[in-house]
């Protein structure tokens, strides 16, 4: 019985110490994971507010955070969500401004770009409203320049119209459309048609369904020089960053219309003295003639009134020298009126122009050859035929050749020119000495082309003027 009691006894002592050992790891491991537990609770929503944090820098404006812990934590989620969502709309609003000012900008580039091409006032004006009209997302419009002596404004290009409208706006008073405003205030001035002017162009612009009207001046050195005004069929909004592009466009168009008005000016008036010129020149070759002719007339007649008749042969044939002199002078003045488009046509054929029209019409053997097939720059080509003009005029007034030549070589590296006749000749040096037979200003011509020139000539040789040019 005591072995059985002291079998007991242990079993119930190693269970007791069993029990025990439960209880104290039930101690130990209960208070660490409840600690665990807690500290990632409370660590977990700030691991997710830094890495929220990190990604809302790093650009990624739509991250969010939940953090419901009832507490400040949770408040602070709320908080930085808040942020996010206000640096969203901000970054939006500034890509927006960004997109705008990029159209704008890329706007009055194109506008620009097609200004610079041209000089022509009705290319400017065209592509201007085509371009403001694409950047204002507009259905019609019309340009203007502005004659100042008339105050009237006329029209150059249109889009969008009726061609009844086009007609009855061909030529406006300043002041009868809001263009005179513009002027006036030197702004762009938006005006729906339920606030127009009651005029008839008001009835004009309501017949096309015009709801509201935009005038843009174009304005260049504080003077109004056009204006373009557009038409919209329905009513929208214009913004001020809309307004300040289009004033900025009616000073850069104003400006290219200004220079395009200008050039025209100029040539103009480049024609007008080259046309005085040419007139005093015909009329001086002309008169010197007649009054030679009507010299050797007098004489031949008064020398068959007395029975001299020795003589009148040697008149007779100065009046023929005469006025064969007098037709190739008369041919050339009038072929310089009516210079062939040298730009369209080319250097060959308006070489070939000129000998047909002047030279093999007073009766010179002409010879044209054209070596290779290379294009020429403008710039070349003007001045390798003004070269060309010079010597053929100089064959034609002064060497009293029977014959001319000229041959154009070109290839890839290099361009040449020679005029070649079987006149009289003369001294090339004596000749530049006396700045004669215009060598100096064949020279000026060749030195600007980086080119050299070669004069061959001699008394009773004949003349060859050769041009080099590398390409």
């Amino acid at each position: 019985l005591v072995g059985s009691e002291m079998c007991i006894r242990d079993r119930s002592s190693r269970r007791y110490s069993q029990f025990l050992f439960i209880l104290l790891g039930l101690g130990i491991v209960a208070p660490a994971v409840i600690v665990t537990v807690g500290v990632r609770r409370i660590t977990q929503p700030i691991t997710q507010l830094i890495q929220a944090a990190q990604e809302i820098a790093g650009g990624h404006f739509g991250r969010r955070i939940t953090a419901q812990t009832g507490d400040e934590l949770e408040e602070l989620g709320e908080h930085l969500n808040l942020m996010a969502s206000r640096l969203q709309e901000s970054y939006a609003y500034l890509e927006q401004k960004v997109a705008d000012r990029t159209k704008e900008l890329a706007t009055l580039n194109a506008i620009a770009a097609q200004a610079s091409q041209s000089l022509d006032l009705e290319e400017i004006l065209k592509n201007a409203l085509a371009e403001v009209l694409e950047a204002m997302n507009m259905d019609s419009g019309q340009a203007f320049r502005l004659d100042v002596d008339a105050e009237t404004l006329v029209s150059i290009a249109h889009q969008g119209y009726s061609e009844e409208f086009v007609q009855s706006t061909k030529r406006l008073p300043l002041t009868a459309s809001i263009v005179g405003a513009a002027a006036e205030q030197g702004r762009p001035i938006v005006c729906p048609l339920a606030r127009y002017p009651k005029d008839a162009l008001r009835d004009i612009l309501e017949a096309e369904g015009v709801q509201l009207t935009v005038c843009i001046p174009l304005i260049a050195q504080s003077r109004t020089v056009g204006a373009i005004n557009l038409g919209c069929r329905s009513l929208r909004t214009v913004t001020p960053e809309e307004s300040s592009l289009l004033a900025s466009i009616g000073h850069q168009i104003g400006v290219a219309v200004d220079n395009a008005q200008l050039y025209g000016q100029a040539q103009q008036l480049a024609v007008m003295k080259e046309r005085n010129r040419l007139a005093r020149d015909l009329h001086d070759s002309v008169t010197q003639a007649l009054y030679g002719i009507t010299l050797y007339s007098e004489a031949a007649a008064r020398q068959l009134l007395s029975g001299e008749t020795g003589m009148v042969a040697d008149h007779l044939s100065e009046i023929r020298a005469t006025a064969q002199e007098s037709l190739r002078e008369m041919r050339l003045l009038i072929f310089e009126l009516r210079l062939p488009a040298l730009r369209s046509e080319g250097l060959a054929a308006a070489l070939q122009a000129r000998l047909e029209s002047v030279e093999a019409r007073v009766g010179l053997d002409t010879v044209f050859r054209i070596e290779g097939d290379s294009k020429l720059t403008p710039d070349v080509e003007e001045g390798l035929y003004r070269i060309a003009q010079e010597a053929l005029n100089n064959t034609l007034k002064h060497a009293h050749a029977s014959s001319v030549s000229v041959v154009l070589h070109h290839n890839d590296r290099v361009v040449s020119l020679s005029i070649k006749d079987d006149g009289i000749g003369f001294d090339p040096a004596e000749a530049r000495a006396q700045s004669g037979f215009g060598l100096r200003g064949m020279e000026e011509r060749v030195a600007r082309l980086g080119g050299k020139l070669v004069v061959q000539s001699s008394p009773g040789e004949g003349t060859c003027i050769a041009v080099e040019v590398s390409q």
